[in-house]
């Protein structure tokens, strides 16, 4: 009986070990495909400026241009020159965040405040458009814990996305609300046409674009969202997306500051 139990036991730790065993190699797979997926979109996304300025830079040296068209070459491929930049750039601060080597500089400040300036600063944008700007608020600022400056990107990485996506004379919706004693939630909400399941599961993951004829003519790689996250979870927080009945809403959390006076 005791080496019967024995074996037993054994028995049941070797299905453990090899279920582990197990998920261990689908997770190898599963990053094994995401680091393919991941080169050959930054192969994707490097290849068309690549081509672009080969060919405006050869034209200009093999033909007789007159001032106006050889000024024309030069901007298209200054702009391809900006867009590789930025690619690389937002790789670099992706890449840092999501390595966890990034240190945070935590500072307490008003959340409201940051909205308004990042919004100023878009204030072009949104009037080309002819967006209207909501305000969902509570009376009081709220205080909340974070850094700063990487806090300011993802809200300005989560407007900018807004814009892009929201149609002429759409509206953006901005709220901040009391989640907790400790925690506030932030949502940006904007006019689109609904998303499915898998794009809205799909939305925060690097180069996951939802619709790739959207960014044909626009600057965009699909890393801006995954920063958000990355910045957000980085902070311990999380960041959810979900329809709304006229259109897309992201929204994070972030820690209050705590009133720590004795009684």
């Amino acid at each position: 009986n005791t080496l019967s139990e024995r074996l037993k036991d054994t028995i049941g730790e070797l299905k453990t070990a090899n279920n582990e065993l197990q998920k261990d190699i689908e997770e190898k797979i599963k990053i094994d495909e995401t680091r393919k997926e991941f080169i050959a979109n930054v192969s994707h996304d490097f290849k068309t400026p690549l081509t672009l300025i080969r060919a405006y830079t050869e034209t200009l040296r093999n033909q007789q241009l007159d001032p106006e068209e050889q000024q024309k070459y030069y901007d298209i491929i200054l702009g391809e020159s900006n867009r590789m930049s930025h690619l690389v750039t937002q790789l670099l601060q992706l890449s840092k965040l999501e390595s966890g080597i990034v240190q945070l500089e935590q500072s307490y400040f008003p959340i409201e405040e940051l909205l308004r300036e990042i919004l100023h600063q878009n204030q072009l944008l949104l009037q080309q458009k002819q967006l209207q700007i909501g305000w969902d608020c509570e009376d009081n600022d709220h205080i909340v814990q974070g850094d700063y400056l990487r806090i300011e990107q993802a809200l300005i990485n989560l407007l900018e996305n807004a814009i892009k996506y929201t149609p002429e004379w759409g509206q953006i919706l901005l709220q901040v609300h009391t989640q907790s004693d400790e925690t506030c939630r932030i949502a940006v909400t904007n006019t689109c046409a609904p998303l499915t399941d898998e794009q809205l599961e799909n939305l925060f993951i690097s180069f996951y674009k939802t619709d790739e004829s959207r960014h044909l003519d626009q600057q965009s790689f699909g890393l801006g969202l995954a920063i958000v996250n990355a910045t957000i979870d980085l902070h311990g927080q999380s960041c959810t997306a979900r329809n709304t009945p006229d259109g897309l809403q992201i929204a994070f959390t972030l820690p209050l500051l705590q009133d720590t006076e004795d009684d």
